[in-house]
């Protein structure tokens, strides 16, 4: 029997790290894997390597309650199975011997304040270390095929599209198709921490087992497949069931890129890597803390005695006070950050655990500029214990009408279709073809092209194939039907009796003539970007007659506010004599700053909100 292993303290004023030296097997007891731990100084440019890996995998179910003892320094170390395997694979591997860098063994995990003092050190590890290895787990589900998979979709060129139709309609590469789903699948993909791993990262080598793969060819592979995703999507799904992730695809062209990572602002990095998982919530703030230009300014020290809600409002707070902006309250939407830590954090800080959807503010999504504000300077003041935070802005407008919400919330209290009783109002397009465009205009947040003549020419493209998708739907009087996907063709079938400008959606797509022929294909519509935005968002119509596009949690009685500093509407609720943020909206003639000069003009007061 071993002793347990305990930590020496680490020299914090020499720059000291640990690094383990993995020793060759034991012929007696080739079983056991025997390591020694010692202290390096980075200072002094040690050459040592760098293990990127999940310490759960979770898609290795079986073992997930497993732990394995190793040897360090003649003593027992429990480590989880999947890092443990990691360890046997490198000490076959020719490079065995050269020391490693691991945070699980290298950092005392039990040590508070060394665990923060390393945290802050860790783009500089892996920047310095000469190899990241990233261990993908051990081979399984036809593993060797998922590689050769990759490497071949990464030479594809022109012929990609083509390629990929023909190897799905005549099933060829069945099998390497789920070995290459099941690879994307593994937990490593989505882990925070790996982010900054791969960013600081000289050169990068990926493992499965006893397999290896250049970075390049994931990276082209997994540029290929999203570059033709609503060719290779569909059709995948149709042939052999599955849906290769979206979440890996948005994070691994962050982080596996040829071209150098830019630090950006932290909001802008918590947003960038949302989508990523983190056992820990406070890791999801920690993890990206040198990945941020203002990342040490904001958050000198990680400090793992605070709670999460307590991180994210400290957070908010600074960011705020450093910026005299408010671009945080887009995020504090439940629609793109879902809450989970709801009684512990005021509706102004983002619960920022996991995001689920994109926002409509610009500076964090790739949509047309917006800037309700006019890209004003936040007026903004916290109440004695940084619960209540006050900002100054006006009321333009309160929600009257809502579409129905789609999925199983449809039959919950306040998620069915609301009709209003409009008003005429003298800005309402008194034609098709106008509201016709609104519309679409509102359920896809605003287009996504800058350039006004390449706006106007897509929005008629996309306003023409919406009205000729529906009016083939209204026409066979079917829930299913046309070439429309299935959440298109429910939003219609629930949503067309809607009354925007004074008639029902409906009527105003029987009564919509196409100046020209839609170059989009039929039910092309909706495509991946406005499906996510229809998924988690409601069209709604308003008292003073404007259409726009709130989350699913909007209420009719809602107020639509212009906050100073805020580049996106935003919904407040009242509660009592405060008010609650419900998040971010589209408001169709509100997105470029048009209600500021109501407020020149004396139609609009500012005022201060308390939000809590």
């Amino acid at each position: 029997m071993y002793e347990p292993f305990q930590y020496t303290p680490l020299d914090t004023s020499s720059n000291a790290i640990r690094l383990l030296t993995i020793r060759p097997p034991n012929p007696s007891q080739p079983s056991i894997i025997e390591c020694s731990l010692s202290q390096s100084s980075l200072d002094n440019h040690p050459k040592y390597h760098a293990l990127s890996y999940a310490w759960k995998d979770e898609y290795l179910e079986e073992q997930l309650n497993e732990s394995h003892a190793i040897i360090v320094n003649g003593r027992s170390l429990k480590v989880g199975f999947n890092l443990a395997a990691a360890l046997e694979a490198r000490r076959d591997r020719d490079d065995g011997h050269i020391p490693i860098w691991i945070d699980a063994i290298c950092i005392n995990q039990d040590n508070l304040g060394e665990k923060s003092h390393q945290i802050l050190r860790m783009r500089q590890i892996y920047a310095q270390s000469t190899l990241v290895t990233v261990w993908l787990g051990p081979e399984r589900d036809d593993s060797e095929k998922a590689f050769e998979m990759t490497r071949t979709i990464s030479k594809l060129k022109d012929n990609a599209k083509e390629w990929l139709i023909d190897s799905l309609t005549t099933r060829k590469h069945c099998k390497e198709w789920h070995a290459l789903y099941h690879m994307l699948r593994r937990a490593w993909w989505r882990r925070i921490w790996i982010i900054q791993e791969v960013v600081a990262a000289k050169e990068v080598l990926f493992l499965c087992g006893k397999l290896s793969l250049e970075p390049s060819d994931i990276s082209k592979c997994l540029r290929v497949l999203s570059t033709h995703q609503r060719t290779q999507q569909p059709l995948l799904f149709k042939q052999e069931a599955i849906v290769l992730d979206y979440g890996t695809f948005s994070l691994a062209s962050s982080y596996l890129r040829q071209t150098p990572w830019i630090d950006n602002s932290i909001l802008q990095t918590l947003y960038k890597t949302g989508l990523a998982l983190s056992s820990d919530p406070r890791d999801k703030i920690y993890a990206v803390l040198n990945l941020a230009s203002d990342g040490a300014k904001l958050i000198p020290r990680p400090d793992y005695k605070l709670s999460a809600a307590v991180v994210y409002t400290q957070l908010v707070i600074s960011i705020i006070q450093s910026t005299n902006r408010l671009d945080v309250l887009s995020l504090a939407s439940p629609t793109v950050y879902p809450r989970t830590l709801d009684d512990e954090l005021p509706s102004w800080v983002p619960d920022f655990s996991r995001r689920a959807t994109s926002s409509i503010n610009s500076s964090f999504s790739s949509l047309r500029p917006v800037s309700a504000d006019g890209r004003s300077v936040a007026i903004t003041s916290f109440n004695h214990n940084f619960r209540t935070l006050s900002v100054r802005g006006f009321v333009t407008d309160s929600i009257n009408g809502l579409a129905q919400v789609l999925g199983t919330e449809a039959s919950s209290h306040g998620n069915n279709l609301q009709q209003s009783k409009p008003k005429h109002a003298p800005h309402w397009p008194s034609e098709a073809t106008g509201t016709i465009q609104v519309i679409t205009q509102s359920l896809l947040a605003g287009p996504k092209t800058p350039v006004p003549a390449l706006h106007e020419e897509r929005m008629q493209e996309i306003a023409d194939r919406f009205a000729e998708d529906y009016r083939q739907f209204a026409s066979n009087h079917e829930e299913h039907s046309y070439k429309m996907s299935p959440r298109s063709s429910h939003w219609f079938y629930y949503n067309q009796d809607l009354i925007v400008f004074g008639k029902s959606i409906k009527q105003w797509v029987l009564d919509y003539t196409s100046p020209t022929t839609s170059k989009i294909s039929p039910g092309g519509f909706f495509d991946y970007r406005s499906s996510r935005h229809w998924h988690s968002r409601r069209l709604f119509t308003t008292v003073a007659g404007n259409v726009g596009l709130g989350g699913n949690s909007c209420r009719p009685g809602d107020l639509i506010c212009i906050l100073l500093g805020c580049p996106t509407p935003i919904v407040l609720r009242p509660k009592g004599l405060a008010f609650q943020l419900i998040g971010e909206a589209y408001v169709h003639g509100s997105m470029d700053g048009e209600a500021m000069n109501g407020v020149e003009a004396g139609k609009y007061s500012l005022r201060d909100f308390d939000i809590t």
